[in-house]
């Protein structure tokens, strides 16, 4: 009796160690599966690794505005970074290496705050036709607070869905975007995908009419081009010339007193970079004689001169200016 008694604690026993083994394995695989990595392993070419994800664009947070030098800084800073991450290491390109952590997370839990959950699932939507799903897997800087960090100069956290890496940088109060460098047609994807191109033959010093101009609609979201709308849901614009990824088109400001006013704008990376009152007409009410008229012209260098008669409605007073465009972009006096 005595040992069949002992029998049976020894089966207890054995049966209690089993479950616990199991439990534990089952644990373990569920830790495994939570950390695994996004891409596939490490690529090694002669010892240098194959980084995976190259910057594409960046975009403000919210309502956040910034000036035209602060978005030239951005474009510049992160303009060839790339990076790969692989479980809880990120990998920066002539940087070195960052300690991360990773893993699937609710994305409300994420964000933290409704409104920034809000403004994500639609900006996904929006910029990438992108659903943002209950499960996230994220990322985030190990050593934020270290002042040696690498990675805190150019970003503190992010998450990461389909072929795109969203880096978001708190103290610019913008978020980064950067895509799989693996994924099909990368390098066919434009920056401005919806901008019409076209390239009048230099020099060029053509008069828009009016009455029979045709505008170009801009079907995608360009920042800085909300106060050109003169009250169309869309952009309206004749496409001009390109430079060096720079495009440059000409914009109505038909919507004040004035019907015939154009503004040269360039973009580059879905940016309004600078804008240039350089074609239309003025005059006071009181004395329509006395028209300030302005035209420009493009010379084969890409400087451009505009032209103003009559400068401030007074007759015989002209004044030319000669502008150049910058590899950034900005449209800058040549004094």
């Amino acid at each position: 009796m005595i040992q069949h008694i002992k029998n049976k604690r020894y089966l207890f026993l054995q049966l209690f160690i089993c479950v616990l083994i199991s439990c534990k394995d089952n644990n373990n695989l569920k830790i495994k599966n939570n950390q695994k990595p996004i891409l596939s392993e490490t690529k090694i070419v002669k010892n240098k690794i194959d980084y995976e994800w190259k910057y594409f664009n960046w975009f403000p947070i919210g309502g956040v505005q910034l000036s035209s030098e602060k978005k030239v800084e951005i474009e510049n800073k992160f303009t060839e970074l790339e990076l790969k991450i692989l479980n809880n290491k990120i990998s920066i390109k002539d940087k070195g290496n960052e300690e991360l952590y990773s893993g699937f997370i609710n994305s409300k839990k994420f964000f933290k705050r409704d409104y920034l959950h809000r403004f994500y699932s639609n900006f996904l939507k929006k910029e990438f036709n992108i659903i943002l799903k209950d499960s996230l897997f994220h990322f985030s800087n190990k050593n934020h607070h270290d002042k040696k960090s690498i990675l805190k100069e150019y970003f503190k956290e992010g998450f990461v869905i389909n072929d795109y890496l969203f880096a978001i940088n708190e103290l610019e109060g913008i978020t980064i975007v950067f895509r799989n460098k693996d994924s099909v047609n990368f390098n066919s994807q434009k920056r401005i995908p919806c901008l019409q191109k076209k390239s009048k033959r230099l020099p060029y010093s053509q008069k828009i009419n009016i009455k029979t101009v045709q505008y170009s609609i801009m079907e995608c979201s360009i920042d800085g081009v909300s106060d050109l709308l003169c009250g169309e849901e869309k952009l309206r614009y004749i496409p001009l010339l390109e430079k060096g990824g720079i495009d440059l088109i000409l914009v109505p400001m038909d919507c004040g007193d004035f019907p015939y006013r154009y503004y040269l704008l360039t973009i580059k990376n879905n940016q309004v970079i600078s804008s240039l009152y350089t074609e239309g007409e003025w005059y006071e009410p009181e004395n329509i004689d006395n028209l300030e008229s302005t035209s420009f012209e493009i010379d084969k260098d890409y400087i451009i001169k505009v032209k103003t008669e009559n400068v401030n409605g007074d007759l015989g007073v002209n004044q030319t200016k000669r502008y150049e465009i910058t590899k950034e972009g900005k449209i800058v006096e040549i004094k």
